[in-house]
């Protein structure tokens, strides 16, 4: 009853509201900076994995190894195309979730894309996300956002962050000011597309770089 009463309380009260996510926001990155959490959460996932494997191999009577082999695209030429075919649709009916860390270490790609505009939330900037977005997944590509604001201490910033994270490459509208960040990532030769010399003066039209 007290829940119920905190939240009608809440769609009454919009500060009360905007406290209350803070709060549960406060907590929840505190949860998230906590070692022994993050800990935990990587060994809990890892076992689930490992019991999806081992059912895996159960169910269609192969081994684990096998199992792994197939779901990680290894000696394809090696394994009969019948029995691989009935491990990765075991997988599927299992809800079997690749480690995309650990295939990352091994492909040196993360498959994922860092794209900064200005502000998500206007209309010009999120709709060339959502382009840039379907592009990405034809490729198997995921795009992480961010908001400049055109603030370039907010821009570098994200845009590290976006580097630390290990992102395959960056597209960015980079504010004022931004060019020796931008030079620094060409004497990094790390990927990143500039995509101001894309629009032309005149109503935002695209035009070939």
């Amino acid at each position: 009853m007290k829940e119920i009463n905190e939240c009608t309380d809440c769609r009454t009260n919009p500060v009360a509201e905007n406290d209350k996510r803070r709060t549960l926001l406060k907590n929840a990155l505190q949860a998230l900076n906590n070692p022994k959490m993050l800990r935990y959460i990587c060994l809990h996932a890892r076992k689930i994995r490992k019991s999806i494997l081992k059912d895996i191999a159960r169910e269609v009577g192969v081994s684990v190894a096998l199992v792994s082999y197939v779901l990680n695209n290894r000696f394809e030429n090696r394994i009969n195309k019948d029995v691989a075919e009935k491990i990765r649709t075991t997988a599927r009916r299992l809800h079997y979730q690749p480690n995309q860390i650990a295939k990352s270490l091994k492909t040196n790609k993360t498959f994922t894309i860092g794209l900064v505009v200005a502000d998500i939330s206007n209309p010009f900037s999120s709709g060339l996300a959502r382009i840039i977005e379907d592009e990405g997944a034809k490729y198997g590509y995921t795009v992480i956002f961010g908001s400049s604001d055109e603030d370039l201490v907010k821009f570098e910033t994200l845009t590290n962050a976006f580097i630390n994270r290990q992102v395959d490459g960056l597209i960015l509208l980079p504010p004022a000011g931004s060019e020796p960040l931008l030079l620094r990532l060409q004497q990094m030769r790390f990927p990143f597309c500039d995509c101001r010399p894309l629009f032309s003066q005149a109503g935002g039209a695209l035009r070939k770089c």
